[in-house]
């Protein structure tokens, strides 16, 4: 009898070890899950951060980008009105010089119409005396 209370014992001992070396390992195991969990998180916590920042950096290249784009927009646009008032300045002048070089010839052919006229009426009453 005593044999079968000590090997009940022993049983009972050997089941309750294998039942704390069960929870440990359950205990071992959830503390593992936990920690990769945790790790989990702040790997996705670190790669939503770069993911914004990378944002961020094509949202400012884009505004640069833009703001370089109107700048030089407005640049070629300021060189293209003052082209323009160019052309129309040079039009101006070379109008001008051409209503000079007209009115010079006028005044040219008028003085020889005169000229002529006075010379012809200078015969004409030459010719009468």
């Amino acid at each position: 009898m005593e044999y079968l209370k000590e090997k009940e014992a022993r049983e009972t001992a050997y089941q309750a070890e294998l039942e704390k070396q069960r929870i440990e390992k359950e205990k071992e195991i959830a503390r593992m899950r936990a920690l990769q969990e945790r790790a989990k998180d702040q790997q996705a916590e670190k790669d939503a951060l770069r993911a914004k920042r990378i944002q961020e950096e094509v949202e400012r290249d884009q505004r640069k980008k833009d703001k370089e784009t109107a700048v030089k927009k407005a640049q070629t646009e300021a060189q293209l009105r003052r082209a323009r008032e160019q052309q129309v300045q040079m039009q101006e002048h070379f109008l001008a010089i051409e209503a000079q070089r007209e009115r010079q010839e006028f005044e040219r052919v008028l003085a020889v119409q005169q000229k002529g006229q006075i010379q012809e009426e200078v015969k004409r009453s030459q010719c009468s005396l």
